[in-house]
């Protein structure tokens, strides 16, 4: 069966198995889709649960690790556009990826930056499956451009409100691109 999802792919999801569904079109090709989607993306006060003070303030009570976590700086362009079309569009379409980016850094460092003013966080997790068994599917380079200005203006506003864990996962080799994510603020181990 053929559905639209919630970030409006084409997916194919399979009836009988409890798979995942299978994208097959992509909702951002140029920079006129991203206007289209960017709303959603943008900032309002819905974004904070009314009682996110509260739980953040019992998981310190209860001496929980308090968590947060933010859209990856490659896997959410990624769910927007497919890897192939991101990869060309960091050389074809600069701008389009640049202002992806910038939306999500401007929307998660307003959301976390209400949610600890009262409640301090101790991790910020993030989940980047950008690499196979051969490597990365960006460079140093790329990631220092793109998504290192993203994670370290939200790890430095969390980090001077006393978080002390920058978390990232990825699956495949990224040793090439560890130094770069170091950088960023993402701890090492």
């Amino acid at each position: 069966m053929l559905a639209r999802d919630a970030r409006g792919r084409l997916v194919k999801v399979y009836e009988q198995t409890s798979s995942l569904p299978l994208p097959l079109e992509y909702p951002v090709k140029t920079m006129d889709d991203w206007l289209r989607l960017k709303p959603h993306y943008a900032f309002h006060d819905d974004r904070i649960g009314a009682d996110v003070q509260k739980r953040a303030h019992e998981f310190i009570a209860a001496e929980r690790v308090v968590t947060v976590g933010i859209p990856g700086g490659f896997a959410e362009p990624r769910e927007l556009m497919g890897d192939t079309e991101l990869c060309a569009a960091y050389y074809e379409q600069p701008e389009l990826v640049h202002d992806i980016m910038q939306t999500l850094s401007d929307t998660a460092f307003e959301v976390l930056e209400r949610a600890t003013r009262e409640a301090p966080v101790d991790q910020l997790r993030v989940g980047e499956d950008l690499a196979g068994k051969s490597g990365p599917l960006v460079s140093p380079k790329l990631v220092r451009e793109f998504i290192v200005p993203y994670y370290r203006r939200i790890w430095d506003m969390l980090s001077e409100r006393g978080a002390r864990v920058f978390a990232q996962d990825s699956d495949g080799n990224t040793e090439a691109v560890i130094p770069a994510f170091l950088e960023a603020g993402v701890n090492p181990g």
